[in-house]
């Protein structure tokens, strides 16, 4: 007896434990279920949070709710993960009516969301939110998505803290997102579409909306193949990296193709440096539509050459300031034969 006691408490520590997905409100615990789109369709109060278990729930097309909180967990060894295997959008806004509230998903790998809609409005690989506004916390990662027309990855969010929107891709508008607001150390990377490499929209909506406000967030690495490799429409760039992004046919890494009633785009404090692929400057920023203002923009290079367009017969206008870094060698003093150490440095002016 006491043999086969140790075998049934050997093979009981290797039996996995199934994915869980626990509603909760106000603290207490409403349910325990299988899957997400259960849990979802229970977690109908504002505030109502499901906690999500470090497991892969294949799901699709979940009915999304503003006010649910989605947890998950993202470590070293667990990790939750929402794939929906190319079979639709991760999730969709259900709501019936604007009540301007904000789904939040925290700590959740979400992948292979994929979208074929192509009416004007809509779009998503992996969400999409226009009723109720979607926020992305903590360490959550969009990735591998794919929309036919609009926003490979979400269409309209609010992202915050260490999330990442990478590899997704649009057919047409948007790798990463229509409308995206981001903030802390958000990274938006290598995301593809023929407008907008990491945000775009149509011309009927005034093009895609880019708002970053922190030192933190890198757009960087995206690319479109006609227009716009980081931006294409309006942006509101403070404090931001946006760097190593391409448009290797079109004008423009940031195309800003505002319609005339939109106000005029932003740089300000941001850092501007991206390169063709053979490390020469090239136009990162064409004007189509609108006015741009650079408010303390570093392009890192000692003027800007080149580097700014505005689209002939276009009555859009640049202004503000930049920062113009002016390099000196050995203080300025001619090198002699002789010198084997000297300093580099550079002077910036605006």
């Amino acid at each position: 007896m006491k043999k086969l006691f140790f075998v049934l408490l050997v093979l009981s520590t290797f039996v996995a434990k199934a994915q869980t997905a626990k509603v909760y409100r106000g603290g207490t615990l409403l349910g325990t279920y299988t899957n997400l789109t259960t849990a979802s369709n229970i977690a109908s109060v504002l505030g109502d949070s499901i906690l999500l278990s470090a497991h892969t729930f294949k799901e699709y097309n979940i009915p999304m709710k503003g006010g649910q909180i989605w947890q998950g967990t993202i470590t070293a060894i667990d990790t939750t993960i929402i794939d929906a295997e190319n079979k639709g959008q991760i999730g969709r806004d259900s709501s019936l009516a604007k009540k301007n509230r904000a789904l939040t998903i925290r700590d959740i790998i979400c992948i292979n969301g994929y979208d074929t809609s192509m009416a004007s409005g809509t779009g998503g690989g992996a969400f999409y939110t226009f009723k109720d506004s979607l926020a992305l916390r903590g360490q959550t990662i969009i990735r591998n998505c794919y929309a036919k027309k609009t926003a490979g990855g979400v269409y309209l969010a609010y992202a915050f803290d260490k999330v990442k929107i990478s590899h997704n891709h649009s057919d047409s508008f948007g790798g990463a997102a229509a409308i995206i607001f981001a903030f802390d150390s958000v990274e938006i990377s290598y995301n593809t579409a023929l407008y907008g490499g990491a945000v775009g929209n149509s011309i009927a909506f005034g093009g895609g909306s880019l708002g970053s406000y922190s030192s933190g967030v890198v757009i960087s690495n995206n690319s479109a193949l006609i227009s716009g490799g980081a931006v294409y429409g309006r942006a509101g760039i403070h404090q931001g990296q946006l760097i190593y992004n391409q448009a290797p046919i079109g004008p423009g890494v940031f195309a800003f193709t505002d319609l005339s009633s939109y106000p005029s785009c932003v740089l300000g404090n941001t850092k501007v440096y991206n390169p063709d692929k053979f490390g020469m400057r090239q136009v990162e920023v064409f004007v189509e539509k609108s006015g741009l203002v650079l408010n303390g923009a570093w392009f890192g290079k000692s003027d800007t050459i080149g580097l700014l367009r505005i689209k002939p017969s276009s009555s859009a206008t640049i202004s503000g300031k930049y920062a113009i870094a002016n390099w000196s060698v050995n203080r300025g003093v001619p090198l002699s034969k002789a010198d084997t150490l000297f300093p580099i440095g550079a002077a910036f002016t605006y």
